[in-house]
């Protein structure tokens, strides 16, 4: 089981502060990586360091939509990003079997 960690998040855009609750990852031969859950959706972000601006997973997709209908969205649809790029399932095949 993971264990929490907590961070007060100032969002510098909407000049909101939230605390938010994650968890660290490590990652094989990588930096870790920081997953926030959202408590009503159950949708999984994981970003590359604990500003929590930058998508970022090297094994797998960096959203995980949950299974509640998200405006645009298919219940539990994926997204692949790397350093906060957004790219295909097949772009991000190609790049991390190089």
């Amino acid at each position: 089981m993971l264990k929490p960690y907590y961070h007060l998040n100032y969002n510098e855009d909407t000049g909101v502060k939230d605390l938010v609750e994650y968890f660290i990852i490590e990652q094989a031969n990588s930096k870790p990586i920081y997953l926030t859950i959202c408590e009503k959706t159950g949708t999984k972000y994981y970003y590359q360091n604990r500003r929590f601006r930058k998508f970022h997973r090297e094994n797998g997709p960096a959203i995980e939509w949950g299974d509640v209908f998200c405006k645009n969205k298919e219940f539990n649809s994926k997204e692949w990003y790397l350093n906060g790029e957004k790219l295909s399932e097949e772009e991000f095949n190609k790049r991390m079997n190089r």
